[in-house]
């Protein structure tokens, strides 16, 4: 049955969105006086004065359905078993909104009711930037709804659909924002109970925000029951759920959150779920009893840290795994810098392609229960945040509390990236065509109704985050113009690589993330200015004549600038006098430089938040350390070729427990006498990694790196001998060897230092590179006998024809271990698909 106009213009004024000159304006417009509201309604709607959602509630006759209290529904975003969201604007503050409105059918039942408004007043209890915000709730002739953030993105669910598997470095910093999020919830005293990718919406500027956390389970108090258990309680998704939730939702504590978080890093970096295999029950009980599987056998480009935070994670007992989340984020700040994501590069093209249909709501239902109190904490454990721990069975017992809603989550919709549209593109198709004069819409409730079906167009401003990236092709030309290079990335691919004068730029748009001036160059302030505008720079090589105070400042305007490179290019203390005004900086390098003094170090210790830092090849001595005594947060230094004696080392080691990298010896560049290593602290636990000369190694040596338990990488450079790797293989706890034989003179190991390490019985990764010579084919054998080695890579600066193994080498090493992942120069043997078999 036809909508007449009449009623039309009266339902459009009693909602206040049209005066009623603007519709008589508009109807007298037609050609004749429409008697169908059909005609009225596509002009408003192309007019963008109505969106097609609201044009079909008031040819409905549900035009007061519209309004909620002081907000205007725009259109329905999601719908739940328990809710339905809709896009909604304050009437007053413009302000875009997701509003979750409970279901008339249960409306009548005042105990789902109370429920309703507890879920939302413990959301109204937490702000963080990485969890969606909750503005108000009301109710309004006996419509319950809440109100929250409207956040544009998609969920990491739909992410992992579309793309498969992602970026370590993206995985992580994914995961490491979510911790964010939930170590101030549970500092809170919230509880999540349902962490997985569909409830982690990523956003346009790559930053994750946690949906459901309203929803979580809470209480107030330790009252064991406070009249709303009920059955019929859900405890979490199975794919992500604990072993101890499996058995018994109200056993759940934060370490649950963390082991549904572990699970959700497994299926970001692997595509897959943890325990896929079998019906619901066979889940559960996988969670409690099955060993989880390796991360780096789904991702072998995972490092050993990683993998150990991951086994962490996933723990079967709470007690196994990290006590808090933000003993978890300290864990994650001591990862290799290759796995970490840069803070503040943009990370647009995961949220941004997302199309219409890629809009999500997240309606999995969540328990809402209290999280026990902070446990006491030791101070100063966390720079972040005192870690906590938790307190076990002495620990507040957990209440029953209370069923939980359907989730609701902040909706994304993007507009094709036309920052000037007014326009967001239709969810559906226009089933109204050209000369149709009217349409029959059948009578159903605004609350249960679906997508509409009058083409849409909202009213709403666009948002500036759609705004394309710039093309930045004009400074990495410049840098190449003036003999400098750098690295560029792709805003849409996410590729990238070197550029400079022998290395041409991509067809496509890029961004410049690193910058390097040639060293001799002489370059104004006026430079910085062309860097200034780059959208994702975060790197920085000057020159010498760059580097002071003036300079200094002016980084300042670099927002993203995480990572300084000083080498050889500080002639006095004077030029870095200043250079504590970068806090940002997370990585700095002051190597190469031989006319410092100690002194030049003591703004380098102010920088509160460096976690990489390299000060080789550099006259330093002992009484640089001191300078250094507060940078909390170092993992990763590098204190070859200085004059830092042994004792120097041992309390660079005492005051920095955190401190798990480090390289020491002399360098590449300068020609020294062997050094000792007798400065490492013998059964120092923090240490994962060490870098010495292939020189160092002796039987003192060998006994002090066995002594590390935690010791995972050894790297020899410089002049790696047969002797020095006779020694290495007799390190038996390490995962992974690397040979940097960085002199060209050095014949290296030869065959009978490969045999002796081809019987190593736990090596996973064997890198092999520099000046020195390589493996042959009969050496390449040899390593193929280490049982437990998982990928080899083989790389050198000498000439092809040089090369020791040949084409056939590399094939007869395919033969012999075909699960072994190869990389580098392979002699042009492709490289084989991994086929590692099952554990």
């Amino acid at each position: 049955m036809q909508f007449r106009a009449d009623r039309f213009s009266a339902q459009l004024e009693s909602t206040g969105l049209l005066s009623n000159d603007e519709v008589a304006e508009l109807t007298h417009a037609l050609s004749s006086s429409p008697k169908s509201a059909v005609p009225i309604a596509k002009r408003l709607v192309a007019k963008k004065k109505l969106t097609s959602f609201q044009a079909q509630q008031i040819c409905q006759g549900n035009a007061q359905s519209l309004l909620l209290g002081k907000y205007l529904l725009v259109r329905k975003i999601g719908q739940g078993g328990m809710g339905e969201v809709y896009l909604a604007i304050h009437r007053r503050m413009e302000r875009r909104v997701a509003l979750k409105v409970l279901p008339q059918a249960l409306v009548t039942n005042a105990e789902m009711v109370d429920r309703f408004h507890r879920e939302v007043k413990t959301a109204a209890r937490l702000s963080h930037p990485n969890i969606v915000t909750a503005f108000d709730a009301d109710e309004e002739d006996s419509v319950h709804f809440y109100v929250m953030e409207f956040v544009k993105g998609i969920d990491l669910a739909k992410l992992l659909s579309r793309d498969g598997a992602l970026p370590v470095e993206r995985g992580v910093d994914y995961v490491r924002q979510t911790a964010e999020g939930l170590a101030y919830a549970h500092r809170e005293g919230i509880i999540h109970r349902d962490i997985k990718p569909s409830n982690l919406l990523l956003t346009p500027k790559g930053t994750v925000k946690i949906l459901d956390m309203g929803l979580a389970r809470f209480q107030f108090s330790q009252d064991q029951d406070d009249g709303l258990t009920q059955s019929g309680v859900a405890m979490g998704t199975v794919d992500y759920m604990s072993p101890e939730q499996g058995r018994n939702a109200k056993d759940a504590d934060p370490r649950s959150d963390l082991y549904s978080l572990g699970c959700t890093l497994y299926s970001l970096l692997s595509g897959r779920k943890l325990f896929e295999a079998g019906s619901t029950i066979d889940k559960i009980i996988a969670h409690q009893q099955l060993p989880a599987p390796l991360l780096r056998e789904a991702c072998p480009q995972a490092s050993s840290q990683l993998e150990t935070i991951f086994q962490k994670l996933v723990a079967k007992k709470p007690e196994d795994r990290f006590q808090s989340a933000d003993e978890l984020l300290e864990h994650l700040d001591t990862l290799p810098p290759a796995e970490v994501a840069l803070p503040a590069a943009p990370r647009r093209r995961d949220a941004q392609a997302a199309s219409t249909a890629d809009v999500h709501a997240a309606y999995s239902p969540t328990v809402i229960a209290p999280a026990p109190p902070p446990p006491r904490t030791r101070a100063g454990t966390s720079a972040r945040h005192p870690r906590a721990r938790w307190t076990g069975s002495k620990g507040p017992v957990l209440g029953a509390g209370v069923i939980g809603i359907a989730a609701v989550a902040a909706m994304a919709v993007f507009g094709g990236g036309e920052s000037d549209s007014r326009q967001d593109p239709p969810t559906e198709p226009p089933p109204i065509a050209a000369g149709d004069s009217e349409v029959a819409v059948a009578s159903v409730s605004p609350i249960a109704r679906g997508e509409m079906t009058v083409p849409e167009a909202e009213t709403l401003p666009a948002d500036p985050d759609d705004a394309p990236l710039r093309d930045e092709r004009d400074i990495a030309e410049w840098l190449i113009s003036i003999g400098g290079s750098g690295v560029w990335k792709t805003p849409e691919s996410g590729g990238g690589g070197p550029f400079s004068a022998n290395q041409p730029l991509p067809s496509e748009p890029l961004l410049v993330i690193e910058a390097k001036f040639p060293p001799d160059a002489d370059f104004g302030i006026e430079d910085l200015d062309r860097l200034a505008s780059c959208q994702a720079l975060e790197a920085i090589t000057p020159a010498v004549a760059q580097v002071n105070s003036e300079w200094l400042r002016a980084m300042q305007r670099l927002p993203h600038l995480r990572t300084l490179r000083l080498i050889g290019c500080v002639n006095s203390d004077d030029q870095i006098r200043e250079l504590a005004i970068l806090q940002q900086l997370t990585s700095l390098s002051v190597a190469f430089n031989q006319q410092v003094t100690d002194e030049v170090l003591i703004p380098v210790g102010q920088l509160s938040n460096l976690e990489f830092l390299e000060i080789n090849v550099a006259p330093f001595t002992d009484a640089c350390i001191p300078y250094l005594r507060d940078l909390h947060k170092v993992n990763e230094i590098n204190v070859a070729v200085t004059q830092i004696t042994n004792a120097g080392l041992e309390q660079l080691l005492r005051d920095h427990p955190r401190l798990e990298n480090v390289t020491i010896g002399h360098g590449g560049r300068v020609e020294t006498v062997p050094h000792s290593i007798e400065g490492l602290v013998a059964g120092a636990e923090q240490l994962r990694v060490v870098r010495i000369p292939g020189d160092a190694m002796n039987e003192e040596a060998v006994a002090i790196l066995q002594s590390f338990p935690n010791l995972e990488e050894l790297a020899l450079y410089h002049d790696v001998s047969e002797e020095a790797l006779v020694l290495a293989s007799r390190v038996y706890h390490i995962r992974k060897l690397r040979l940097n034989i960085n002199r060209a003179h050095s014949r290296g190991p030869g065959d009978a230092g490969y045999r002796l390490l081809g019987q190593h019985r736990q090596l996973r990764e064997l890198m092999i590179d520099g000046l020195g010579e390589t493996p042959s084919d009969e050496a390449l054998e040899m390593l193929a006998g280490i049982p437990t080695l998982q990928s080899l890579t083989l790389r050198s600066r000498r000439n092809p024809d040089q090369l020791n193994y040949t084409a056939a080498g590399i094939r007869r090493f395919q033969q012999l271990r075909p699960d072994v992942e190869l990389a580098g120069q392979l002699r042009g043997v492709p490289k084989r698909p991994v086929e590692r078999p099952e554990p």
